[in-house]
């Protein structure tokens, strides 16, 4: 067995898009239109899956409880951390300051588009 995709649903499938491919490195495999529309987006061997409906239903905010059962956070392991941060905050995406996490990986939280969690993971703080 192999892991295939992540799913997500997305307000704005364009701007979701752009958040992924722009700041991440994702790129457009397949898009499908229909009752939702949905795009396929890979980078190496990680696919997402984003959806987008005409009515959507907004989750409540779940960033720093890790105790909601449930996906938590999609995390990208990062070199230059602080560039990244940098890059996202500049663009008005809000990640968090870079704290030294209990596993020994350097960390920061922030959001998607959607408010959907991400994490970015180092080994440095640089």
């Amino acid at each position: 067995m192999i892991f295939h995709h992540i799913a997500i649903t997305v307000n704005d499938l364009n701007k979701s898009l752009e958040f992924y491919s722009k700041y991440f490195g994702f790129l457009e495999e397949k898009r499908f239109k229909g009752d939702s529309e949905f795009v396929y987006l890979s980078l190496e061997n990680i696919k997402l899956e984003l959806w987008h409906f005409s009515e959507s239903v907004k989750a409540q905010d779940s960033l720093t409880n890790l105790k909601i059962i449930g996906l938590r956070h999609i995390a990208f392991k990062i070199d230059g951390i602080k560039l990244k941060i940098q890059e996202l905050n500049n663009a008005g995406f809000e990640f968090s300051e870079i704290q030294l996490g209990t596993s020994g990986v350097y960390y920061t939280l922030g959001t998607d588009p959607d408010g959907i969690a991400i994490e970015l993971i180092s080994d440095t703080a640089t």
